[in-house]
């Protein structure tokens, strides 16, 4: 009898081990902070797949036209995130991640992933991510600024872009980067209340975070 008691205690002693466990691991905080992690080596990925013999090339518009560049991948930095929303029937939607791309300290454009940040299984899923240049110029005056940043836009429309600050929209034109600021109207949230419910306070500078492409394994 005394041992079917022991027997008893530790096989609840064992389920609520896992219990805990199983619940920590679920938590919606542990599964964002997961899966930014995977989202953001996933993105140093994608950078080294565009690269040759450590050689990356990347599109700058200048004079008119884009250009093309090169410079080593060990100059290349990724940091953020930058949160990105939909407005859709006056809702404010999750619309996926960027990452900021840099090359000695300037912005040269952003890695873009539809991903659904608080899925459990992320990284067993298939999403799209590609490289936008036309975010570079107005990321750089957003950063310069001092400013934070979500990308936001509409359901089913199209156009240029848009990033969200304090009181501030930032609107640019994707295909040549021209930019401009305007002050937002009342039914814009700001950008650091988003970022700090959504991501945390700790994601306001988009900045922040910075690593090497060639150092995230």
């Amino acid at each position: 009898m005394q041992r079917r008691r022991k027997v008893v205690l530790s096989t609840l002693g064992v389920m609520l081990i896992a219990v805990v466990f199983i619940c920590s691991w679920f938590r919606p905080e542990a599964v964002k902070e997961r899966n930014l992690d995977f989202l953001k080596h996933e993105a140093a990925e994608f950078i080294r797949e565009q690269s040759a013999d450590n050689i990356f090339s990347y599109e700058k518009f200048e004079s008119g036209e884009y250009r093309t560049y090169t410079c080593n991948i060990n100059d290349v930095y990724i940091s953020g995130p930058i949160l990105s929303v939909v407005e859709k029937n006056n809702e404010l939607l999750d619309g996926g991640i960027s990452w900021v791309v840099s090359v000695n300290g300037e912005i040269i454009g952003t890695i873009e992933q539809d991903a659904a940040l608080y899925s459990v299984s992320l990284s067993s899923q298939d999403f799209n991510q590609y490289i936008l240049y036309g975010t570079a110029y107005i990321l750089q005056a957003i950063s310069s600024r001092k400013l934070p940043a979500v990308s936001y836009y509409e359901y089913n429309t199209e156009g240029g872009g848009t990033f969200l600050s304090d009181n501030i929209l930032a609107t640019f034109n994707y295909v040549t980067g021209e930019y401009g600021f305007v002050k937002a109207a009342s039914k814009f949230p700001s950008a650091s209340s988003l970022i700090t419910s959504r991501l945390g306070s700790e994601y306001l500078d988009f900045m922040a975070n910075k690593e090497r492409v060639v150092d995230l394994p």
